[in-house]
């Protein structure tokens, strides 16, 4: 039997695109905070990425602990599969991932390390893995609750989000084709009306840049929103960085979150929503794959829809994804704005169903429990 050790006999490095607007960077200050909680000793290794942007605050300063460097190190690696480093190198890290289990991709599953720890989002995510024979014992859940510090927060109209009495659905999201923001646009613009007291407010991460054009986003996001005018129910765009603490106050500005993904990766931004005491609008295969219900949402029908090479993500192979239908999309925004004491009930009930979840906290301990027993 493995000998007991204490937090302070090893080191955790925690490895991605941590300071990033991404569900990856996300979970790994959220573990960063956790650890530094109960004095763990652990520092990050910053790769630059998709999205690298400085996003840390006064509430998430962490310390450094190179003083501990010389301790044996864990490395914990947080990153969607598709950008796993094709290695067959055996000190590669535990790993915190993301992928589509609804159309799951061979090529990116066959490169998860065998032997090592694998957290994903959903039991879902689990089940797929299994399937794909990687071994059971090794797959761990990541926690389904978001920074209880952050979210909900206070209305945030007085920074960055002018105020109006106006019914306001929320997306965050990216230009990325996977992520739908696309079909928002066309159900939103095509269902109401410029003399509707009602709005869109779209948070990027960033728009595309007109002299880089990459297959996996919409390019030309920037034409589309700018010929936006008086004739269209207004569009808000929030395209600046929001540091992690002001989030919340985003989310609880607005009446309802829209989502319309193409592929189901983490349901973070539906987490942060319901926490924020808002439902979601969002694809049956997320409320399928994350335990949601009518009870706290609006469930839009989906149609499968081919995806070219390069839609996904640079280099992805041709495949099928689950699309919203535009008809079922524009119905259930109709349906929130129309009924809006029912849209206050779901989120009231939203807010009580992401408590019940396990914490950072409770996870930063299991990795500590799975060190002491490596």
């Amino acid at each position: 039997m493995k000998n007991k050790s204490s937090n302070q006999d090893f080191l955790f490095c925690l490895e991605g695109n941590a300071f990033t607007p991404t569900s990856s960077g996300r979970f790994l200050r959220e573990l960063g905070i956790a650890l530094e909680k109960i004095k763990c000793p652990f520092f990050f290794m910053e790769q630059k990425g998709y999205l690298f942007k400085k996003i840390l605050d006064s509430q998430t300063q962490f310390k450094s602990s190179t003083e501990c460097e010389k301790l044996p190190q864990i490395r914990i690696l947080s990153t969607p599969l598709f950008s796993l480093p094709k290695t067959k190198n055996t000190t590669l890290p535990w790993l915190i991932t993301s992928f589509d289990p609804i159309s799951p991709i061979k090529s990116e599953i066959q490169n998860i390390p065998k032997m090592k720890p694998v957290f994903v989002s959903s039991t879902t995510h689990r089940k797929r893995l299994i399937e794909f024979l990687v071994p059971e014992g090794n797959i761990h859940l990541l926690p389904r609750r978001v920074n209880q510090s952050f979210f909900p927060g206070k209305p945030a109209h007085s920074e960055f989000l002018p105020g109006s009495k106006s019914f306001s659905f929320l997306t965050v999201t990216s230009p990325l084709r996977r992520k739908g923001l696309d079909l928002i646009l066309r159900a939103y613009l095509e269902e109401f009306s410029a003399k509707e007291p009602v709005r869109l407010v779209i948070k990027l991460t960033h728009l595309p840049k007109k002299k880089k054009q990459f297959s996996y986003e919409i390019s030309d996001l920037g034409n589309r929103l700018g010929a936006l005018n008086n004739l269209f129910p207004p569009v808000v765009i929030i395209s600046d960085t929001v540091e992690d603490s002001k989030m919340g106050g985003l989310f609880s500005s607005c009446q309802v979150f829209v989502n319309a993904n193409r592929s189901f990766h983490t349901g973070l931004t539906v987490l942060e929503a319901l926490a924020s005491g808002i439902p979601v609008i969002a694809p049956s295969k997320m409320f399928e794959i994350f335990g949601f219900n009518e009870e706290i949402g609006y469930i839009v029908q989906t149609r499968k829809a081919p995806a070219t090479p390069g839609f996904l993500y640079s280099g992805s192979p041709a495949t099928y994804v689950e699309e919203s239908d535009i008809a079922s999309l524009r119905k259930r925004m109709r349906e929130a704005f129309a009924k809006p004491e029912e849209t206050k009930r779901k989120g009231f009930l939203a807010s009580q169903f992401s408590s019940r979840s396990q914490n950072w906290d409770e996870f930063a301990n299991k990795i500590i429990e799975l060190a002491k027993n490596r």
